[in-house]
């Protein structure tokens, strides 16, 4: 699996994931063939092995088939098998992907990268749940759930003539479709504190205000892939464990912080930061609401002065104290 699953984990509660996770469990018990839509970087690995744990094949093997890495040349052979000199360089027989999978879950990853000439193959393979070994003509049985991804418009394909249709009916039988990150920008700071465990649980890491505001403008192109490597790249520039938006280049590039934030970020009395292991706020006003209630637990002037202080009206001041948690 790619690394930004290695946690094996789905996390988020916004309500775009809750409704996903949602999905996942009502399909998993049945044995129905699942075909996940999403953006790159959104998940659809991690999704399907959700769905081979939470089914009945879950002590069976989860093999995944890169789509888009199979040259047409090779693709029978690496789905398949073949047998021991069914062409120049096959030197031993060789067991392919969908024998590996036998009794267990076969996740098609990419599935619009299957080139057409090779996708009456699968088609085959589906509708007939057998399969022969390149060079060998015994036909041999295949036993497994099928679970296919991609990022591509398939039903545009099919229109194009670059998608069997028929193909694309076998595949859709139960459609699930992944959010982007921008859908959920809930889950975002629990994603980052998340990726920082795991990529190094001995620090304990802490945002600035400003950089929680970046992490919670930007759109996230990549999705959640994305934001592992922003992670990763964050723990590698700080020196510490306190990330501020110089630690983000890429996110804070052409984030508008507003002048109070920043000032409650370079004032020590008003640096109270989430860690790791806390829940942090999920949105901009409940981020920048407790650093606000954090700053006046630590300042012992008049309100007047700690709205100076924050390069606030005091009516405004006055509406974050007052705002519910």
């Amino acid at each position: 699996m790619e690394s930004f699953m290695s946690s094996g984990e789905m996390i988020g509660e916004s309500d775009a994931f809750v409704q996903l996770k949602q999905q996942i469990q009502r399909v998993s018990p049945s044995n129905a063939t699942v075909l996940l839509l999403g953006q790159s970087g959104s998940g659809k690995e991690l999704a399907a092995a959700q769905i081979h744990q939470l089914s009945q094949r879950r002590s069976m093997p989860f093999v995944t088939v890169e789509c888009s890495g199979l040259a047409a040349s090779l693709f029978e052979s690496e789905l398949f098998g073949h047998r021991k000199g069914a062409f120049t360089g096959a030197i031993s027989n060789h067991i392919g992907l969908v024998e590996s999978a036998q009794g267990g879950t076969l996740f098609l990853d990419e599935i619009g990268e299957v080139p057409l000439s090779e996708q009456v193959k699968l088609l085959r393979l589906i509708e007939t749940q057998s399969f022969r070994r390149v060079g060998s003509t015994e036909v041999r049985q295949a036993d497994f759930r099928l679970i296919a991804a991609t990022n591509k418009n398939l039903r545009q394909m099919v229109s194009d003539g670059s998608f069997r249709e028929d193909l694309f009916y076998r595949l859709n039988v139960f459609e699930l479709h992944l959010p982007t990150l921008k859908q959920r920008k809930n889950d975002i700071l629990s994603l980052f504190f998340h990726f920082s465990h795991s990529i190094a649980a001995e620090r304990k890491i802490r945002l600035s205000l400003s950089a929680q505001t970046c992490l919670l403008s930007y759109d996230y192109p990549g999705n959640i892939r994305e934001l592992r490597n922003v992670v990763e790249r964050a723990l590698i520039m700080s020196d510490g464990d306190y990330i501020e938006p110089k630690h983000l280049p890429g996110v804070c590039q052409n984030c508008d912080i507003p002048k109070q934030i920043t000032r409650i970020n370079v004032e020590p009395q008003s640096t109270a930061v989430f860690e790791a292991q806390l829940t942090p706020p999920t949105d901009a006003e409940k981020v920048k609401q407790h650093y606000i209630r954090s700053a006046a637990q630590h300042f012992s002037g008049s309100r007047a002065q700690l709205a100076k202080h924050l390069g606030l009206g005091e009516r405004s001041l006055y509406r974050y104290l007052k705002m519910p948690e």
